[in-house]
């Protein structure tokens, strides 16, 4: 097992006598050449580190930290007119001031390096995000202001909303009726592993589909560019899902052909229509698409997933 494996290569280990600094190719010609340089005493020893050496480069840096102390406290004699009497005590004094600034110069490192941790866990993310808002013309990164399309994307609260602002301003969305904007909406709002059966995809839900992986592969790029990782798949289960109980199936028969847990289709059906709820809200914006969000919000917003009064 592993611990065998670790024995015998403590072994082998064990067996190793001199290194030398030549490296050879691998092949067995090369190999014997490099046996036959060994033993014609052709090969170059390779220096061995050693313990009292690494020890004596850090009594190396103690003399060096030293000197450069004495010299400082030279230079502040002299700045303050040379020796006098007392010099010794003078010293001892500046020496002390030093000293008493180390906690000081300590925490202040330890500040520099929390400053770069923050870098880059906070700001280095948020900055490759926004460039790729900025390649699509939602920030002005340098002039670190939002344009007119980084307002209005503000405002949607949901999965992925760069993807879905790219779809509402290629007037992807304006160009579908109800069943269908609900079909799309869903296959971004679902997880991309859960399955909701097979349910047919129509022609027109399919070429919308392939529409907006176009989109999405551009969006992709752009992450890539700037080292993010894409968003997940689209799920095309929960796109035909959705697209169906928006056209009118009976509850009782989508959970029948999609062989789906009623809680697992009531929360894809209530975030689908939460998250066209806020398209819907893109009234001054995007009026066509948010006239079609919000129609495809009610037609799937229905018992028993949504009162009518919520509506």
């Amino acid at each position: 097992g592993v611990r065998e494996d670790g024995r015998r290569a403590s072994l082998d280990l064990a067996r190793v006598g001199r290194v030398y600094e030549e490296v050879y190719p691998l092949t067995e010609n090369a190999r014997d050449a490099a046996f036959a340089d060994v033993h014609a005493g052709r090969a170059t020893l390779l220096e061995e580190p050693r313990l009292r050496d690494a020890r004596a480069e850090a009594g190396e840096a103690v003399d060096v930290i030293s000197d450069l102390m004495e010299k400082l406290t030279a230079s502040l004699a002299d700045a303050e007119g040379g020796a006098a009497d007392g010099g010794g005590d003078a010293r001892r004094a500046r020496e002390e001031v030093l000293w008493a600034a180390l906690p000081d110069a300590e925490a202040a490192e330890r500040a520099e390096r929390r400053i770069e941790v923050l870098r880059a866990e906070v700001w280095q993310p948020f900055e490759r995000r926004a460039r790729v808002l900025e390649h699509f013309g939602y920030l002005d990164f340098a002039g670190e202001r939002v344009t007119e399309r980084g307002r209005w994307l503000a405002d949607l609260r949901l999965d992925r909303p760069l993807l879905v602002g790219e779809a509402i301003e290629r007037n992807l969305f304006a160009s579908l009726d109800a069943p269908r904007a609900a079909g799309l909406m869903a296959a971004l709002a679902a997880d991309a592993e859960r399955d909701y059966g097979d349910l047919q995809l129509d022609d027109a839900l399919v070429s919308t589909l392939a529409e907006f992986e176009r989109i999405a592969y551009e969006v992709a790029s752009a992450e890539w560019k700037q080292g993010l990782d894409p968003a997940p798949e689209m799920n095309f289960s929960a796109a035909a899902a959705v697209m169906h109980w928006a056209k009118g199936m009976k509850w009782e028969e989508l959970v029948r052909q999609t062989r789906a847990e009623e809680g697992d289709l009531f929360r894809l059906l209530s975030r689908t229509g939460e998250s066209l709820m806020q398209i819907g809200n893109l009234r001054e914006s995007h009026a066509a698409a948010a006239r079609v969000a919000f129609e495809a919000a009610e037609s799937i917003l229905r018992e028993p997933v949504r009162s009518d009064e919520i509506l």
